[in-house]
């Protein structure tokens, strides 16, 4: 930090290779005061990412969040049909905010103030007719918040 101060980091990175030709990743990233302490900054971002749980949720902001469906849409992407439905995400402050699909906002919680990008997508696949290879879609799912 700028003051001289240390913070506590902990970063992973999950790479995985299939036999048949492709790959993935996912990473976190989690910047503390102190290990155990005060989130100052918190990410994750990747091609399967899982959504933030609700104890990483009300560590954050100590309140609970809700899933809102914002948005769907049908492509066709390799050999898969894909449904896909985008989420927004409901702080349940007094009053709620809402956080609008991989989109900054800012945030007032009882936790502090933050900078939160926030991205979930869940993804229905179907195999098309004649088709064997071809990578799997991946979710638009990634999570950002930064303490101000």
């Amino acid at each position: 930090m700028s003051d001289g101060s240390t913070v506590w980091v902990s970063y992973t990175k999950r790479f995985v290779l299939f036999t048949t030709g492709g790959s993935y990743h996912d990473q976190k990233l989690t910047i503390r005061a102190t290990e155990g302490g005060q989130i100052l900054w918190v990410g994750r971002d990747g091609q399967r990412q899982s959504d933030i749980d609700a104890v990483l949720v009300s560590e954050l902001f100590g309140v609970a969040a809700d899933e809102q469906a914002a948005c769907s849409v049908d492509f066709t992407a390799g050999c898969y049909n894909v449904s896909r439905v985008d989420y927004n995400h409901v702080l349940r402050t007094s009053p709620e905010q809402l956080l609008s699909h991989a989109t900054l906002a800012q945030v007032a919680t009882p936790n502090g103030n933050f900078d939160v990008v926030w991205a979930l997508s869940k993804e229905t696949l179907s195999l098309r007719v004649i088709c064997f290879d071809g990578p799997v879609v991946v979710s638009d799912t990634g999570f950002a918040a930064s303490r101000r």
